[in-house]
């Protein structure tokens, strides 16, 4: 069903431990991957990514490293997904892309269930989903 890939994963783990330090301070890649137990070379290639797009501030030099540069209340589960993997989609045919598009008798309720998903997923902010305390329990009642 619905699965973040691994990268996701790995940007979303970094979101949560850089949002914890101070908002002045830097942290490195290296750090945060000894921290988290994840590989180097792809938490690294994400980092830059999320920088490039004005996520994260990278200041260079030995003390340098990485600071949040957004809110994770202004950012979403989907742009993240979109960011890191491309369009974060449900299902083929919502791209556009599939081989069964002319005998599919089921594209046009998975788009529907797609574009529910893009839409309730979009509502929240990485930071609703990543805080348990702003968890919310009703949403919890209605994820599970």
């Amino acid at each position: 069903m619905l699965k973040l890939n691994k990268k996701t994963e790995y940007a979303l783990m970094a979101l949560t431990y850089l949002s914890s330090k101070s908002p002045l301070s830097q942290t490195s890649s290296r750090e945060i991957c000894e921290s988290l137990n994840i590989p180097l070379e792809s938490t690294a290639k994400i980092l830059q990514k999320l920088n490039k797009n004005g996520w994260l501030n990278a200041i260079q030099g030995p003390k340098g490293g990485y600071q949040l540069s957004i809110s994770l209340k202004e950012k979403s589960l989907v742009e993240l997904v979109d960011l890191i993997e491309g369009n974060c989609h449900l299902v083929n045919c919502s791209e556009g892309n599939c081989e069964l598009m002319n005998t599919c008798n089921v594209a046009t309720p998975l788009k529907k269930l797609d574009q529910y998903l893009r839409s309730f997923l979009s509502s929240l902010s990485l930071d609703e989903i990543l805080r348990e305390s702003s968890f919310n329990p009703q949403l919890k009642e209605k994820i599970i």
